[in-house]
């Protein structure tokens, strides 16, 4: 006899009211508020000075960053443990032309075959990762900038141990043409 339910005698269509089922919906969609607002993850605010001397950034938190690019930023990713979720973004205009390096840690990569892609998506504006890749730049620029305008963001989310998959969506300033996103090693 087929059914519909996990347990015929129980009625239960399963736990969709989890962490992890809603970290794997919020990274599906793009949208991780509702992880905040039901205690999954812990908002944090972040300075703009904070963000240039380079942070450690925890599991399972939405930075909100008022970094404006003046200064290169680099951001240490924690041990890339499975249901591990990090948001970040940005509330103020990075308008200037410095790098944001976001890195694994521990022998930890990002998951290989993603693609990212910021503003016009040229050449400059996309790449897609590689097994071996643990370092991903984005690097807005003062006009035109693919990724840094009020709102761009990005979501780091641990779906099997020691890898990380990412998200990245830049609000564009301008045309969007400026900039660069890559991975590397």
């Amino acid at each position: 006899m087929k059914t519909n339910v996990l347990n015929p005698n129980s009625g239960s269509y399963g736990d969709f009211n989890s962490p992890l089922y809603d970290k794997d919906v919020a990274f599906a969609s793009g949208r991780w508020q509702d992880l905040v607002r039901k205690g999954h993850i812990t908002s944090l605010a972040v300075s703009d000075a904070v963000v240039d001397a380079g942070i450690s950034v925890l599991p399972n938190h939405e930075y909100v960053s008022s970094w404006t690019a003046d200064a290169t930023s680099a951001i240490a990713l924690p041990t890339a443990v499975a249901g591990t979720f990090i948001a970040w973004v940005n509330v103020a205009d990075a308008d200037a032309g410095n790098a944001m390096t976001i890195s694994a840690v521990s022998g930890d990569v990002f998951e290989p075959y993603q693609e990212v892609h910021i503003g016009t998506g040229i050449p400059a504006l996309q790449d897609s990762s590689v097994a071996t890749d643990d370092i991903l730049t984005i690097t807005p620029v003062a006009t035109n900038s693919g990724w840094g305008q009020i709102g761009s963001s990005y979501m780091l989310y641990c779906k099997n141990a020691g890898k990380w998959l990412v998200k990245v969506n830049g609000v564009s300033k301008g045309t969007g043409a400026g900039g660069t996103i890559a991975f590397s090693s």
